[in-house]
C-alpha cells in the first residue's frame, strides 16, 4: 500500500503523465524547488538571538567585580563616519537583554589609545568602570563584541578584574554571501542589476561578530569600466550605484567589499571592435580566443585604466581579487600548460621569462588601483588546482611581485596525504586536509624571501568534499590549518568560493583565530569556542567535534571524487542493480539524475579502498552524531542550536549514504562473478543496503523540511536535493526492490547467472576479430 501512495504522490508532483519507475528516472527527475524555497535568507534577516550562560544560584567569589548593578555605555572613542553606531546598537541591546541596562551602573567606556597594529584591542576591568581600548574603530568593534562574550559565557553577572589584550596576525578576513548572484550559469544573474539587498543588516552584524573584514562579489570590467578603449556599457551606472551602496552599508559594520574578476578577458572574435581599433592588444591564443598580452604598452595602459576607473568611482573598496593565472584566462600565460615548460606562441611574450609577462599585468593592476585609492589593495590569485606537479617557472612567479601586491595560492592545491598505505595527490580545494600542501609552502618560502605578502585561498565553512551544507563542523580540522600561517607570514585569507561561507562556528572558529596567539593548547581554544555557543555542554561538543574531524579527514583524497564524488547528494542518487552505466554529474552543476557509471570518481582510489575509507569517515562522524543528539533535549527551545544537531545528523546520513552507494556498486561489480548460490546471499545483502537507502532518504526529508539550507548548493544555485529529490528517489529504489530484484533472484533460484552488460548497449568480446561500430 505504502508503495502504491507513494507513486500516486510522485505521480502528481513530478510528471502527471509518467509513472515513477527505474525506467523512467530521466522523465521522472524532480526540478528542485525555485528561489521561494530559500527560507535561509528571510532567516539571515533576523538579529541572531542573545545568550547567557550565567549559573541559577551562583555566588560572587571574592575579588570578582559584580556587573548586577548595571552597566552604561560611554562612547568616547572619535568616531567621525559613525561607524562604531551598529556595534554600540549591539552592546545596548545586548546589555539590556541581560537585564543590566539600569541608571549609575558601571561605566563601560570606549577610547582611544596607540596599538601596534590595526584591530588590535584590550579590555580593562574594575570595580569603577570597564575600559575598551583601541586605536581603531575596528579594534572598539572586536572589543566590544569580545566584551559581550565574556559576560554571556560567565557563571553569572559576574567579571573577573584585570586586562585582557589582542592583536590579530591576519589583516583581511574575506568571505562571501551565502545567496549572493555567482554571474554566470545556471541563473546568470549580476547582483549589480538587481534590487535585491543580499546584505541585510542582522546578516552584517553576525558576520562582523564572527570576525569578517571583508565581502567578495564577482564583476566583470566591461560592465562598470569606462576607458579610451571601448565605449561604456549602457547599465554602467546603475551598477556603479548600487557597488556604492552595498560599499556604504558594509562599511557600518566594518566590512570591505573586494571585488572578484578574472580579468582582463580578452576576446572571443577577431571581429571584436576593441580589438579591431587596438590590434596590440592582441597576444596569444586562437582567432576565437585571444588573449590580451600583457607585454603591449598599449594593454598595460588597458589595466590601469580599467581599474583606475572603478577605484575611483567606487571609494570606500577593500581592494580587488583578481585570477591572473588560471581559470578562464587573462594574458598569454594562459595559452601554456603549468605543468608545461615552454613560453606562449607569442611575438613579444615569447622573448621574455615567463614571470616578465605576469609582472607587467600585475604591475598596471596594481598602479591603477593604488594611484584611485592609497588604501586599497590587490590580491593576485594564481589559481594552480592542478593535482599533477608544476613546471619550475610557475614557481618563479612568486619571486618576481611587483610592490603593493599580495600573492594568493590555494592552501591545499597538490596536497599529498598517506590513506591505506599509499600516496595520494588531490587537486583544488581541501578542508578535509589540513595542509598546507608542499605547493603552497614552496611559493610562501618564495614570497617571504621577496617580502611579498601572502594570502591564502581556503574553504572554511565547507569544500568540494561536500558542499550540500551550510558547514562542516569541524574546527579542530581549521585550527590546524591556521596553527601553520603565522610562521609563514600569511596575512589575508580568502575564506571560500561561492560556498562555504554561511554564519556559524566555522566562520567564527576563524575569525578567533586571527587573533589567536597559540600560546595556549587546541583543547583551550575548542572549550572557549564551544562555551560560547553551548555553556556547560562545550566539553561534549569538543568531544563531537573531535569525532566528526578524525572521521572528515578519512574523505578519499582524490579530485574527482569531490568534483563529482557521491557526499554531496547521495540521498537523492538512484541505485541500479541492473547495469545501466548512466553517467555522474559534477557537483557544482545542475544535472542529473545520477548514474552508476562509478568509475568516474575512482582516479586515486580503487572502489574497494573508496569504501574503506567511507566507512572509516561515516562510522567515526556518526559517533560524534550520538553525542550531539544527546543535547537536543536541553536545547529544544534554542533554535539555532536545534538547527546545528539536526545539521550533523544530516551530514552524518550523506556519508552513510555515500558508504551504502559505493558498496552496494562494488557488490554488484562481484555479483556477476559468484555461483548463483552464492550471489543469492549478495544479492539478499544488497536489498538490505537499499532499505537502509530508503529510510535514510526518508529521515534526510524530514530533516530538509526544517532546515531550508540542507541541499543548497551555492555554485550550482539551487537544491542539489529538497524534499521531492528525497520522496521521488524512495520511490525509485521501492521499484527497484518490486522489480530488477525479484528478476535476480528468480534467475539465481533457478541456477542461473544474470548479464554484466547494460541492455541495448554493445558489446565487444576480446579477441573476436574486426567489428563495424558507430563512429562520433
Amino acid at each position: 500500500m505504502y508503495n502504491v501512495i507513494m507513486a500516486l504522490v510522485l505521480f502528481a508532483a513530478v510528471n502527471p503523465a509518467v509513472p515513477v519507475s527505474v525506467k523512467t528516472i530521466d522523465q521522472t527527475w524532480p526540478e528542485p524547488p525555485g528561489e521561494e524555497s530559500w527560507t535561509f535568507v528571510e532567516d539571515l534577516k533576523k538579529p541572531q538571538p542573545f545568550a547567557l550562560f550565567w549559573k541559577e544560584g551562583f555566588q560572587l567569589k571574592p575579588g570578582q567585580v559584580d556587573i548586577s548593578t548595571g552597566l552604561v555605555v560611554k562612547r568616547g572613542f572619535p568616531d567621525k563616519k559613525k561607524v562604531l553606531e551598529t556595534a554600540y546598537a549591539d552592546l545596548e541591546n545586548f546589555i539590556a537583554f541581560a537585564k543590566l541596562d539600569k541608571e549609575n551602573g558601571i561605566p563601560v567606556e570606549t577610547v582611544k589609545v596607540k596599538t601596534i597594529v590595526p584591530e588590535a584591542y584590550s579590555i580593562e576591568i574594575s570595580p569603577k568602570r570597564i575600559s575598551l581600548r583601541a586605536n581603531d574603530a575596528e579594534g572598539i568593534r572586536r572589543a566590544i563584541f569580545h566584551l559581550e562574550e565574556m559576560i554571556a559565557t560567565a557563571e553569572g553577572p559576574f567579571l573577573n578584574p584585570g586586562i585582557t589584550q589582542k592583536k590579530p596576525w591576519l589583516k583581511n578576513r574575506i568571505t562571501r554571501c551565502f545567496f549572493g548572484p555567482i554571474k554566470r550559469p545556471p541563473l546568470m544573474r549580476d547582483e549589480l542589476m538587481d534590487d535585491v539587498d543580499y546584505y541585510p543588516d542582522a546578516y552584517l552584524n553576525r558576520l562582523a561578530h564572527e570576525g569578517v573584514n571583508g565581502l567578495w562579489l564577482s564583476i566583470e570590467w566591461e560592465d562598470i569600466t569606462k576607458t579610451s578603449f571601448r565605449e561604456p556599457d549602457k547599465d554602467m551606472e546603475r551598477r556603479l550605484t548600487k557597488l556604492r551602496k552595498t560599499v556604504g552599508k558594509c562599511a557600518r559594520y566594518g566590512i570591505k567589499i573586494w571585488l572578484y574578476s578574472n580579468e582582463p578577458e580578452g576576446f572571443y572574435s577577431p571581429d571584436d571592435p576593441m580589438l579591431k581599433a587596438h590590434p596590440d592588444l592582441a597576444g596569444a591564443g586562437s582567432p576565437s580566443r585571444r588573449q590580451i598580452c600583457p607585454n603591449s604598452e598599449e594593454s598595460q595602459k588597458f589595466i590601469y585604466e580599467s581599474v583606475y576607473w572603478i577605484f575611483s568611482q567606487v571609494p570606500g573598496l577593500g581592494g580587488s581579487i583578481n585570477i591572473s593565472l588560471g581559470e578562464h584566462g587573462s594574458s598569454c600565460l594562459d595559452t601554456i600548460g603549468v605543468n608545461d615548460d615552454r613560453k606562449p606562441n607569442c611575438p613579444r611574450c615569447s622573448k621574455v621569462p615567463n614571470w616578465q609577462t605576469l609582472y607587467n599585468s600585475q604591475n598596471a593592476m596594481v598602479r591603477g588601483i593604488k594611484d584611485a585609492n592609497r588604501d586599497a589593495e590587490y590580491i593576485c590569485w594564481l589559481y594552480l588546482p592542478s593535482w599533477k606537479p608544476l613546471s619550475p617557472w610557475v614557481y618563479e612567479l612568486g619571486s618576481h611581485v611587483p610592490k603593493d601586491v599580495t600573492l594568493q595560492i590555494n592552501f591545499e592545491s597538490g596536497a599529498v596525504k598517506y590513506q591505506l598505505d599509499r600516496p595520494r595527490v588531490g587537486g583544488d580545494y581541501w578542508l578535509s586536509f589540513i595542509g598546507p600542501s608542499e605547493r603552497f609552502a614552496r611559493f610562501a618560502g618564495n614570497a617571504s624571501a621577496g617580502k611579498t605578502p601572502m594570502s591564502a585561498k581556503l574553504q572554511v565553512g565547507c569544500s568540494h568534499e561536500s558542499a550540500t551544507i551550510p558547514f562542516m563542523p569541524v574546527p579542530p580540522i581549521l585550527y590546524g590549518k591556521y596553527r601553520e600561517m603565522p610562521r609563514m607570514n600569511i596575512g589575508s585569507v580568502m575564506q571560500c568560493w561561492y560556498f562555504g561561507n554561511y554564519p556559524g562556528v566555522m566562520n567564527k572558529a576563524a575569525g578567533r583565530l586571527a587573533f589567536e596567539d597559540f600560546s595556549g593548547t587546541e583543547d583551550d581554544f575548542l572549550k572557549s569556542l564551544a562555551r560560547s555557543d553551548w555553556g556547560d555542554d562545550a566539553e561534549n561538543v569538543v568531544q563531537a567535534w573531535k569525532h566528526f574531524s578524525d572521521g572528515f579527514q578519512n574523505f578519499p583524497l582524490s579530485t574527482r571524487f569531490q568534483w563529482w564524488g557521491p557526499m554531496h547528494s547521495t540521498p537523492v542518487w538512484p541505485l541500479h542493480l541492473k547495469p545501466a552505466l548512466k553517467q555522474l554529474q559534477p557537483t557544482w552543476l545542475v544535472g542529473g539524475p545520477y548514474g552508476d557509471a562509478i568509475g568516474e570518481v575512482l582516479d586515486n582510489h580503487s572502489l574497494a579502498e573508496a569504501v574503506i575509507l567511507s566507512r572509516k569517515m561515516s562510522e567515526e562522524w556518526n559517533k560524534g552524531v550520538s553525542i550531539m543528539k544527546t543535547l537536543e533535549p536541553k536545547f529544544r527551545n534554542n533554535l539555532e542550536r536545534t538547527l546545528d544537531i539536526g545539521l550533523t545528523e544530516a551530514i552524518g546520513i550523506q556519508f552513510a549514504s555515500g558508504y551504502n552507494m559505493m558498496r552496494f556498486y562494488l557488490m554488484r561489480s562481484r555479483l556477476f562473478d559468484l555461483s548463483p548460490v552464492d550471489a543469492r546471499k549478495q544479492l539478499t545483502a544488497m536489498e538490505s543496503i537499499v532499505r537502509e537507502e530508503i529510510r535514510n532518504s526518508q529521515r534526510l526529508d524530514v530533516l530538509c523540511a526544517a532546515d531550508s539550507r540542507l541541499g543548497f548548493h551555492s555554485e550550482a544555485e539551487r537544491h542539489q536535493y529538497c524534499g521531492t529529490r528525497l520522496k521521488w528517489r524512495v520511490a525509485v529504489l521501492n521499484d527497484v526492490l518490486a522489480t530488477e530484484f525479484p528478476e535476480y533472484r528468480a534467475a539465481f533460484d533457478a541456477g542461473k547467472q544474470v548479464s554484466r552488460f547494460a541492455e541495448g548497449r554493445a558489446v565487444y568480446t576480446c579477441g573476436s576479430g574486426w567489428t563495424d561500430c558507430r563512429t562520433y
